[in-house]
C-alpha cells in the first residue's frame, strides 16, 4: 500500500491537513527506563525472538526491584505502547521529569511558529496527560506526514520523525524550518517515486487476446490497442463474463503504428487504453 501501512494511514504533505505535530518529550531519567529502551531498540522487528528477550529484560528489572524490596510488576500494555515508539526509532518516554511543564509547553509553541511561519501546518499536541508512545501512536494513526519531539532534558535539538518511513532526523531549534521543510519535500518526492514504481510494476502492455487473458488473470492492469468503439467493449465484457471493463484511456499516448490491429476485434486500432478487473 502506498498511503497506509499497518500502523493507519500514510499521507502525502501536499494534501495532509496537518503537516506537522509538535510533541513535548518529558524524559524519566531512572535506570529501569533507559534498560527498557535498550531492549526495544534491539527488538524494533517485534520477530518472536525479539518479544521473548523484550520480556525477558522486563523480567529481570522486576526481579532486580523486588530484591531491593520494591514491589512490582510488568505492565504489558506499557510494554505495547513503547513497542509503538520504538518502530518509530524513538527512545521510550514517558511523562515523568523534572522539566518545567510551562517551559516545555513554551518550545512546543515556539517550534510551531517557527514551522508555520515557513508555511508547514502544524499543531500543537494536546492530548493531555497520556504516555507519548500513545501520543506518537496517535498521529501516526492519522497520518501526520512529520512529528517533531521536543526533549523535556534539554529542549535542544529537536527530533523529527517521517512518517512514511519513520526515519528520525535531529535538528537544532534554529534549523528546525528549514530542515521540516526539507523533509516534506523528500517524503513527497520518496512517495511520489514508490507509488510510480508500485504502478509501473503493474502494468503489461499486450497485443494480443491470448496476452489479454492471462494478464487479466494475473491481476494486471493492461495496455493494450483498441478501435474505440462501445460494441467492441461490451464484446469484451461478455467474452470474460463481466470480468474485464476498461479503465481509461491516458492523455499521453505511447506511438500506435499505422495499422496496428485492435487486440480484442482485429479492426484498425485508434488509442492505447488501460483494462482491469
Amino acid at each position: 500500500m502506498i498511503h497506509g501501512d499497518d500502523k493507519g494511514l500514510v499521507l502525502p504533505p501536499k494534501v495532509a491537513l496537518i503537516q506537522a505535530v509538535v510533541i513535548p518529550v518529558t524524559r524519566t531519567h531512572s535506570e529501569a527506563c533507559a534498560a527498557v529502551t535498550s531492549a526495544l531498540e534491539a527488538t524494533n522487528n517485534r520477530s518472536e525472538g525479539g518479544l521473548k528477550r523484550l520480556l525477558e529484560a522486563a523480567h529481570s528489572l522486576l526481579r532486580s526491584l523486588e530484591a531491593a524490596g520494591i514491589h512490582s510488576e510488568v505492565d504489558l500494555k506499557r510494554l505495547s505502547q513503547a513497542l509503538a515508539a520504538a518502530d518509530a526509532g524513538l527512545e521510550f518516554a514517558d511523562i515523568h521529569s523534572e522539566v518545567d511543564p510551562k517551559r516545555l509547553y513554551e518550545a512546543c509553541a515556539a517550534a510551531a511558529l517557527a514551522l508555520q511561519a515557513v508555511d508547514i501546518r502544524t499543531e500543537v499536541d494536546q492530548l493531555g496527560d497520556i504516555p507519548v508512545s500513545g501520543k506518537i501512536a496517535h498521529w501516526m494513526r492519522k497520518g501526520v506526514p512529520l512529528i517533531v519531539l521536543v526533549n523535556g532534558a534539554e529542549l535542544d535539538p529537536v527530533g523529527v520523525v517521517r512518517r512514511n518511513d519513520k526515519k528520525k532526523k535531529v535538528f537544532p531549534k534554529s534549523d528546525l524550518a528549514r530542515g521540516a521543510r526539507l523533509l516534506l519535500d523528500s517524503m513527497h518526492d520518496d512517495m511520489l517515486r514508490f507509488a510510480r514504481k508500485k504502478r509501473d510494476e503493474c502494468v503489461k502492455e499486450v497485443h494480443t487476446w491470448e496476452d489479454f487473458e492471462f494478464a487479466l488473470n494475473n491481476r494486471k492492469l493492461v495496455l493494450a490497442p483498441w478501435c474505440d468503439e462501445a460494441d467492441v467493449a461490451k464484446e469484451i465484457k461478455d467474452r470474460t463474463y463481466g470480468a474485464a471493463k476498461i479503465f481509461c484511456t491516458p492523455f499521453d499516448q505511447p506511438e500506435l503504428p499505422l495499422g496496428t490491429p485492435c487486440f480484442a476485434s482485429g479492426k484498425l486500432a485508434r488509442t492505447w487504453s488501460y483494462w482491469s478487473r
